[in-house]
C-alpha cells in the first residue's frame, strides 16, 4: 500500500467530511501518502461556465431536465475538481514513476478493510500488466492489427464502484467488469498519466456528470483500430461504499416551484 499514493477531493467549506474521510484512509494509507485536493465549489464553478457545452449551460441555467447532463453548478465545479486531479497526476507522475495515483471523493466508507486491500491489489496487477506487457483483461479481443502495439493499451481508469448496470458489459474476472457505455460511480478510482492525457484532450466542452462524461469519451473514441482508446473497468465487492447522504453537490432538489 506505500505505492499508492492518494487524492482526496473535498471542498474547503467541509472541514467535518474531510475529517471523516481521512480517518477512514488512515486506517489503510501513511498520512504522507494522502494529498487533499481542494474542490472547486458552485460559485467557483459559475466563472467557469466556458467549460460547459450549451445544452449543459441551458440545463443548470433555464431549467434541470436531465441529471445525466450537468445539473447544477456543484455538479461543474465536481467535475472540475476531477479534471484537476487528473492535472496534478500528469504533472507528478514523473516524480512518483513508480507509484499509483488513487483519486477518492470524500464521501468514501470503508467497511471492509481487508477486502478494499484486496481489492486495491487486484487494480495494481492490472495496471502492471498494462505498463509492463500491454496485457489487458480484454486483451484477446483487441484488433489484431494493434494486437502489439502497446500504444493503444496504455491508457487505464479502474474503478472501485458497486454500481453495476447493464452498461457494465463483460465480466473478466473475480468481480471484474469491463465498462462499455453510461456508468455511474466516481468516487474510489485508480487512474494512469496516459489516461489522464487522453481524458484531458478529449472532455471539453462538459455536457454530462463527470463519470458519464468520461464513459462518453470511451464510446466515442474507442472505435476502428483503436478499440482502446481508454481502457475502462470497475471492481465490484470492494468493500467500501458512498456514506448514505444524498449529495448536494451534483443533483437538483426539486423545490415546490420546481413542480
Amino acid at each position: 500500500m506505500n505505492k499508492i499514493k492518494i487524492i482526496l477531493i473535498n471542498l474547503k467549506s467541509r472541514p467535518e467530511k474531510r475529517k471523516k474521510s481521512l480517518s477512514q484512509l488512515e486506517k489503510i494509507f501513511n498520512k504522507d501518502k494522502i494529498k487533499v485536493l481542494d474542490a472547486i465549489d458552485s460559485e467557483e464553478a459559475q466563472k467557469k461556465y466556458y467549460y460547459l457545452d450549451t445544452e449543459a449551460y441551458d440545463n443548470i441555467v433555464n431549467k434541470t431536465y436531465s441529471t445525466c447532463i450537468m445539473p447544477t453548478w456543484g455538479s461543474v465545479g465536481c467535475a472540475l475538481s476531477h479534471l484537476e486531479a487528473l492535472r496534478w497526476i500528469k504533472k507528478k507522475s514523473a516524480v512518483y514513476k513508480n507509484e499509483y495515483f488513487l483519486i477518492v471523493e470524500d464521501d468514501i466508507e470503508i467497511y471492509d478493510e481487508k477486502k478494499f486491500k484486496l481489492k486495491l491489489m487486484q487494480s495494481i496487477f492490472i495496471i502492471d500488466k498494462c505498463r509492463y506487457n500491454g496485457d489487458l483483461p480484454d486483451s484477446n479481443l483487441i484488433n489484431s492489427t494493434v494486437f502489439n502495439d502497446n500504444e493503444y493499451k496504455e491508457s487505464l481508469i479502474i474503478f472501485l464502484s458497486n454500481k453495476n448496470s447493464s452498461n457494465i458489459n463483460k465480466k473478466y474476472g473475480t468481480d471484474l467488469y469491463g465498462i462499455k457505455n453510461k456508468f455511474i460511480g466516481t468516487h474510489c478510482y485508480f487512474v494512469n498519466n496516459v489516461a489522464c492525457e487522453r481524458i484531458l484532450n478529449k472532455i471539453y466542452p462538459l455536457l454530462y456528470q463527470i463519470d458519464i462524461q468520461y464513459s462518453y469519451i470511451r464510446h466515442k473514441y474507442n472505435n476502428g483500430n483503436n478499440n482502446h482508446y481508454l481502457n475502462m473497468y470497475n471492481i465490484v465487492n470492494n468493500g467500501i461504499k458512498q456514506s448514505f447522504s444524498k449529495s448536494d453537490v451534483q443533483y437538483h432538489i426539486l423545490s415546490l416551484c420546481d413542480i
